[in-house]
């Protein structure tokens, strides 16, 4: 089975065999038989629609970054904004609902940096990491259980708080060094 063959709404036919666990409001988790080198075994999933990541720059030097309080791990991480895609939602379309809702700024300019998996282990999550630029200010529109701040920095200032590990959040360094490996920082 290829990634292209993956239908995350059609479970069944995905992954024959598999049981619903808990279908829930963000993601479906699900227990899959697996054949393994000592017999058969079930592992758990998460069937997750995707999400956008978006590094939107105020200038050449400068990126909005959030501070966003996390319940998962019970502190507050400095990220880039960031949300799920509501299917059939593109992932373009989710990265400039995010940014509006969770900076208050509109990119008048969206452009596609890569993609990549965060956790492939136990999670059919793919991200879709975007750069924005030519922003302007609307205003936030947070949802109700978010808690975000907006912060700006200079690009070299996130480079060495990643290197210091002052960044944790894996889709938040991901990104910049996509960023890092296609275009030029100051």
């Amino acid at each position: 089975m290829t990634k292209n063959d993956i239908d995350p709404f059609r479970i069944e036919k995905n992954w024959p065999g598999s049981s619903m666990i808990h279908n829930g409001k963000k993601f479906k988790l699900i227990s899959v038989p697996v054949e393994t080198r000592e017999g058969k075994t079930d592992t758990d999933l998460i069937i997750h629609p995707g999400a956008s990541v978006i590094l939107p720059l105020l200038s050449q030097t400068e990126v909005i970054l959030i501070k966003n309080k996390r319940l998962s791990i019970q502190d507050t991480l400095l990220e880039l904004p960031a949300g799920t895609i509501c299917p059939p939602e593109k992932p373009v379309d989710c990265a400039k609902r995010e940014l509006i809702e969770e900076t208050g700024y509109k990119a008048n300019k969206i452009e596609p940096l890569g993609d990549f998996y965060p956790a492939p282990g136990f999670c059919t999550e793919q991200l879709f990491a975007f750069i924005a630029h030519d922003l302007e200010y609307v205003g936030q529109s947070l949802d109700p259980e978010e808690n975000i701040e907006v912060e700006i920095y200079k690009l070299r200032k996130v480079y060495n708080m990643i290197e210091k590990g002052h960044i944790k959040d894996a889709k938040t360094i991901s990104t910049f060094f996509l960023y890092m490996k296609n275009y030029s920082y100051q």
